[in-house]
């Protein structure tokens, strides 16, 4: 098999591995730059403050680049028309996420076009749904693409509407979230293939022979091991609202529950202190630790009991949850967050919600270290036999559509 040259678009930031979209495109970096069938190329589109560590991140990488900033205060209309005006006011109205941002920025489609040549490349791989906003005549045109989506994009944008996370008013709003949709729409149907990082997250309107699943891995940390420490934790930025979500749940369910049958338990969590949760969440075996660095986080995973993943959405990647299972650390989740780890064996479920059923696995396991132990040694078993079938995963997926 001759070596397929791939330039990988993305808008995310690569600069650092802070958030769960941050961590998945530097992982679909480096899985492909990995990949013996691939030749990588990258253009990146970061911010204007993220572009030297962007710069920096790739040199590291050996990856041949080019890193070409976002152009900021760009949102303002075409000319001094009445119908560039009309049409200017209307998007201001009912635009959706990273619509503004996106405006006026032709240098991607011109970049794309020119590596295209350049590097004499067989196709371009878009990483995430909306960075496909920042090349529309690269999507409209024949080049060959593949987009990869995180999400559900227009469900998890009505979730945010339902829960008033969205300025717009309730009329802006809904049309919004159609634009969003249709616009989701369109990306999947002009690209040559899509590929999804959860089962769940595919396309029902797009082919059975267009689009695929790859479900991200991280690579083995420093495993945990048994210290009795009695403790389970939790990560997530409580201004995400599926954390938030959790972060009630452990509050407000589990913890009363946890009093009775597992009194010596305690829940770290690492994403909200105090201050930033109602008073009802308050509760004396919770300890929240706010917004701990990499330090902290990492002794977390390496020395409590377990990680408890109470999310109640089925989108996309937990990336938490893969760390857990690099780290070895035993995992409790709820049912439906643990759908995005279908590789995972011993993994420990719950039907989100239900704090009786989640604070009696709890106690069964906590502060058993045979229970434990096993737990641990039957994820990283199942983790390494997934590695090991994954080294051409993204050359088997991409060569097909050149051929």
């Amino acid at each position: 098999m001759s070596k397929l040259t791939v330039i990988y678009f993305t808008v995310v930031p690569i600069s650092s591995a802070a958030n769960g979209g941050n961590i998945a495109c530097r992982n679909h970096i480096d899985r492909l730059n990995r990949d013996p069938n691939i030749d990588l190329r990258v253009l990146a589109a970061p911010t204007f403050q993220d572009s030297v560590a962007t710069e920096e991140y790739l040199r590291k990488a050996e990856i041949e680049h080019i890193v070409i900033p976002r152009k900021e205060g760009n949102f303002h209309q075409a000319d001094n028309t009445v119908a560039s005006t009309l049409r200017f006011a209307a998007l201001s109205a009912v635009y959706f996420p990273w619509e503004l941002e996106a405006h006026a920025q032709p240098q991607y489609d011109d970049a794309l076009e020119w590596a295209m040549r350049h590097w004499q490349a067989d196709l371009i791989l878009i990483d995430y749904t909306f960075s496909a906003l920042f090349c529309p005549r690269v999507m409209r045109g024949p080049i060959k693409k593949a987009i990869v989506t995180f999400n559900r994009e227009a469900e998890f944008y009505r979730d945010m509407i339902g829960l008033g996370m969205i300025k717009h008013d309730r009329f802006s709003a809904e049309i919004s979230a159609r634009r969003l949709a249709r616009f989701e729409r369109n990306a999947y149907r002009q690209c040559d293939k899509v590929i999804a990082i959860s089962a769940n997250d595919l396309p029902s309107y797009v082919p059975a022979e267009r689009k695929s699943v790859i479900v991200p891995y991280l690579d083995p940390r420093l495993r945990w091991s048994f210290t009795n420490t009695n403790a389970l934790f939790f990560v997530g930025n409580i201004g995400h609202y599926p954390n938030r979500e959790a972060i009630e749940f452990l509050a407000t369910r589990l913890a009363p529950q946890l009093e009775a049958v597992s009194p010596s338990t305690i829940i770290k969590i690492v994403g909200a202190s105090s201050a930033d949760v109602p008073k009802e969440w308050l509760h004396p075996k919770i300890e929240y630790l706010g917004f701990s660095d990499s330090v902290t986080v990492d002794l977390l995973f390496r020395s409590c009991d377990a990680m408890i993943s109470p999310i109640k959405n089925t989108y996309g990647m937990k990336f938490k949850m893969a760390e857990a299972v690099a780290y070895g650390t035993p995992l409790i989740s709820s049912s439906e967050a643990l759908e995005c780890l279908p590789y995972i064996e011993g993994a420990q479920a719950f039907p989100f919600g239900d704090g009786k059923r989640a604070a009696s696995l709890v106690a069964r396991v906590i502060g058993n270290r045979n229970e434990l132990e096993s737990i641990s040694g039957s994820m990283i078993a199942s983790s390494e036999a997934y590695i090991s079938s994954q080294k051409t995963r993204w050359s088997e997926e991409l060569a097909p559509l050149v051929q």
